[in-house]
């Protein structure tokens, strides 16, 4: 579980693209099995009144969730299957996001996502990149539409590296094409959003369990946010969020 604070977020067309504050509660869950790994994230962020909800003056909130699964092909195919000193494994990556938030957009997102994974040899920690065809439907509360968006290409990378004994460095980038025109008829434009953070282990630190507590820093990139097109959007397309993190272990 982990708690995320920011005060520069933004939102497309929203307050004329001024900064937003957001507290953002996460739960994520990791797990592996024989074939492979699941991957799970929710988040639930709660928006300041520059980002209001739906016929009122209070911030809107949103429930966001992500979840993959890789099916290792070593695993799979009971043999070790990569490149010695390069690739520790290949992978099929799928799966899906979805979202619901308050707000006058109202946005129902669903994407779906599948592609070829390659799991580097990096030594500690791990560096996972992929190349993906994705699906999004969505809706828009603006003129009360469902629209359904192009299948179009999607790269997703994560990664996790421990700097000495109490730091690691984490993040993701991911990158998805144009996927034809929105709700508004405007042609949509290449999307691309990273986080990476600085988490530093403070129970280890402190003398108790390894990674139970950590606090951290992390800086929020968002260029064309969902898609949208700057020149067809009065702001908030852009975002540049330096945000804090607090997270705990179960």
């Amino acid at each position: 579980m982990e708690l995320r604070y920011g005060t520069r977020f933004k939102e497309p067309s929203t307050d004329n693209g001024g900064d937003i504050k957001k507290d953002i509660i996460n739960y994520t869950h990791f797990n592996t099995d024989k074939y492979g790994s699941n991957f799970l994230s929710i988040d639930a962020l709660f928006s300041d009144g520059n980002d209001p909800a739906h016929n009122g003056t209070k911030g809107a909130t949103e429930i966001y969730g992500v979840y993959r699964r890789d099916w290792s092909m070593s695993a799979i195919l009971g043999a070790k299957v990569g490149i010695p000193g390069v690739v520790r494994d290949f992978a099929l990556h799928m799966g899906g996001d979805a979202n619901t938030k308050n707000n006058d957009f109202a946005s129902e997102k669903k994407l779906l996502v599948i592609g070829p994974q390659i799991d580097w040899e990096v030594g500690k920690g791990f560096f996972n990149t992929s190349i993906n065809l994705s699906k999004e439907w969505n809706y828009n509360g603006i003129i009360g539409q469902a629209v359904t968006f192009k299948a179009t290409p999607e790269f997703e990378s994560a990664w996790s590296f421990p700097l000495g004994t109490y730091v690691s460095f984490n993040g993701f980038f991911n990158v998805v094409a144009p996927k034809g025109r929105d709700g508004f008829g405007n042609q949509t434009k290449t999307e691309i959003l990273t986080r990476p953070e600085l988490m530093l282990d403070v129970s280890q630190l402190a003398g108790y369990k390894p990674k139970k507590f950590e606090l951290g820093i992390a800086y929020e990139y968002w260029s064309n946010k969902f898609g949208n097109d700057p020149a067809k959007n009065s702001g908030g397309t852009l975002a540049n969020t330096p945000e804090l993190i607090g997270r705990v272990h179960f």
